[in-house]
């Protein structure tokens, strides 16, 4: 059975809460790693959509496991979980709305985050002019043009 539906925040915030301390259960963040850099769900995994080998990577995932599945406003991870489900994920969560409407809708604040980002920022060997600047941090850039 495959599950791929959009969820409202407070069934999202549910879905969180009973699911939080399962180790099947994935929060994945599909926007860019600036985004990310500055605020995420805890404990989140990152994967830009606008990196060209989004979908390789994607179907690296384990496909047995729950996703929720977030950007700003629900589009990319709208469109991303419409790949899941191609790709045969069993069970995966747009948050319709993203956070913005996460935010709108008074739910708990996002941890704001700083240096810590390419901790759980899935190394895609793509070239970001943001990574490049923080490399000496770790975060594994194999660019080699546009080092600032």
């Amino acid at each position: 059975m495959q599950v791929s539906e959009d969820i409202y925040p407070s069934r999202a915030y549910e879905l969180i809460q009973n699911s939080q301390d399962k180790p099947d259960f994935i929060i994945l963040d599909v926007r860019t790693s600036g985004e990310f850099a500055v605020q995420r769900f805890d404990n989140a995994i990152h994967l830009d959509f606008f990196f060209e080998s989004f979908k390789n990577e994607l179907n690296k995932l384990d496909k047995n496991k729950t996703y929720l599945v977030y950007c700003k406003i629900g589009v990319r991870s709208g469109e991303t979980i419409k790949m899941m489900k191609e790709l045969g994920f069993r069970e995966a969560y747009n948050l319709a709305g993203g956070t913005v409407l996460w935010e709108e809708e008074g739910m708990p604040a996002l941890k704001v985050h700083s240096e810590d980002y390419h901790l759980k920022t899935l190394n895609l060997n793509a070239c970001l002019p943001e990574t490049c600047k923080i490399d000496d941090l770790g975060c594994g850039c194999s660019c080699t043009k546009n080092v600032v």
